[in-house]
C-alpha cells in the first residue's frame, strides 16, 4: 500500500487546531522539541529522505541536535552525561510511518550512583491516543527500572519492540528518568532495512 510521505518534520502531539502539522520544515528554534523528524519506518536507504532523529541531551533547557543517517546506516548510538542531576526525559525522539508493523531493537545502560531517592529508568514509547492502554496518549513498549538505596541504580540490557503500521504518523520516545547525584547511560538503536 502506498502512503502519502508526511514531513520532513511534523508534530509529535496530534493537534486538529495545527494546520499542515505533518509536514513541518526543520523547527528554527533549538529549543523546541514539539516538532520531530518523520520517517519512514525503519529504512536509511536514502540519501533524499535520511532516517532522523532528535538527540536531546537536556530538557530543561532544552539542548538537542539532530542525527542523520547515512545511507544504509544500520544503527545509532548516543551517549549522555549529567555530573549534576539525574534525567527527566533525555535521549532520541522521532516519529515514523509505515505501511506495515516492524520491529525496533538495541541496547540501553543508565546509572544514577545510589542514595536515599536514587533511582534509574529506561522507557521507550510511542504516541497513540486510540490505545486502551495509553497514558496522555503515549503508549508504553518497553520500560527497565531500578531503585538505588545502597545497592547503586544501574540498568542495562536490550530491548525489543513492535511499531505498528501507521499512515498517520505516531512519535516514538526512547528516553531515560532518573534522579541522582549524577547521571551517565547510553542507547544503541538497530535500524534494520
Amino acid at each position: 500500500m502506498a502512503i502519502l510521505r508526511a514531513g520532513p518534520f511534523g508534530y509529535q502531539i496530534f493537534d486538529e487546531s495545527i494546520p499542515n502539522q505533518y509536514f513541518q520544515d526543520e523547527p528554527s528554534s533549538s529549543s523546541n522539541l514539539n516538532i520531530v523528524p518523520i520517517n519512514c519506518a525503519d529504512f536509511t536507504g536514502s540519501t533524499t529522505w535520511p532516517w532522523r532523529c532528535w538527540y536531546v541531551t537536556s530538557v530543561s533547557p532544552i539542548t538537542k541536535s539532530l542525527v542523520t543517517t547515512s545511507k544504509n546506516q544500520t544503527s545509532v548510538s548516543k551517549s549522555f552525561s549529567n555530573p549534576d542531576f539525574g534525567f527527566d526525559g533525555e535521549g532520541l525522539y522521532f516519529s515514523y510511518q509505515a505501511d506495515q508493523d516492524f520491529t525496533i531493537t538495541g541496547s540501553y545502560s543508565c546509572d544514577s550512583g545510589e542514595g536515599q531517592g536514587a533511582f534509574s529508568s529506561f522507557i521507550i514509547t510511542y504516541y497513540d491516543p486510540t490505545d486502551p492502554s495509553a497514558d496522555d496518549g503515549f503508549v508504553e513498549l518497553f520500560k527497565d527500572f531500578k531503585e538505588g538505596f545502597d545497592s547503586g541504580t544501574a540498568i542495562s540490557g536490550s530491548f525489543s519492540g513492535e511499531l505498528p503500521a501507521t499512515v498517520q504518523p505516531k512519535s516514538v520516545r526512547l528516553f531515560f528518568f532518573c534522579d541522582g547525584e549524577s547521571s551517565t547511560g547510553s542507547i544503541t538503536l538497530n535500524l534494520i532495512a
